[in-house]
């Protein structure tokens, strides 16, 4: 575990270090998340039909019970990251905050 938290140290110092504002930094991170978003979902997708595919080529029962605990932990990781993105878009669109983009450069009236 300390080995994880000294990667991602490693990977967002620097991305919070050459941000201009924090804005930025969180715009930043924002991109990066919802960039690994969609590879989670394909890596949970194919474990799910790497558990499908080892079902219907197990001739044991051994062999049928590690599928299915495959196609079990791939429907899993489907329904968290859905439900977790889901989350985050909705108390997002609640509270109006943007989720991903430029922020608007305020005007002065008048200049």
């Amino acid at each position: 575990m300390k080995h994880v938290s000294y990667l991602l140290v490693a990977f967002i110092l620097p991305v919070v270090s050459f941000a201009q504002t924090l804005t930025d930094g969180v715009n930043t991170i924002g991109g990066i998340i919802s960039s690994l978003v969609p590879i989670l979902i394909g890596i949970a997708l194919l474990t799910f039909i790497w558990g499908v595919i080892k079902y219907i080529l197990s001739k044991d029962a051994d062999g049928q019970s590690e599928a299915k605990s495959f196609m079990i932990w791939g429907i899993v990781g489907l329904f968290v990251i859905v439900s977790v993105w889901g989350i985050i878009e909705l108390l997002a669109s609640t509270f109006g905050i943007g989720t991903g983009g430029t922020t608007a450069v305020p005007t002065i009236p008048g200049l």
